[in-house]
């Protein structure tokens, strides 16, 4: 188990995470998948300064990584983090309906749409 917790934006968030390391041999064939290491479970609490408001939210995941419970809550924030930026430049710009596909256009447009994409923030 790890817990952190954060503040910022006016709001505490507490996240902990949990994780149970499978061993696959108690599985029933049919769920023995393929690099099946661990399932993580994140509890994320919010609390807002000003109203004292709280709110909870808890996801779960599988892992094909051997993780200890910090790591992996580690590599869940950095995978949302990640999610967010391509996500936003979907949004603001598209980028999944571009249809650039000759030479190293697509890598150029995405470099520039990054760049555009840091000068808006």
């Amino acid at each position: 188990e790890y817990s952190e917790v954060s503040a910022g934006h006016g709001r505490i968030e507490t996240r902990h995470c949990e994780q149970l390391i499978i061993d696959r041999a108690w599985l029933d064939k049919d769920y023995r998948w393929d690099g099946l290491q661990s399932v993580i479970k994140v509890t994320a609490t919010v609390e807002e300064k000003l109203s004292g408001k709280k709110s909870e939210e808890t996801r779960w995941y599988i892992s094909s990584l051997a993780l200890n419970a910090q790591q992996a809550l580690d590599a869940v924030r950095s995978h949302w983090q990640v999610e967010s930026m391509h996500w936003m430049l979907d949004v603001t710009f598209r980028e999944d309906e571009s249809r650039i596909r000759r030479g190293t256009g697509a890598l150029a447009f995405n470099v520039l749409r990054k760049i555009a994409l840091s000068l808006f923030k």
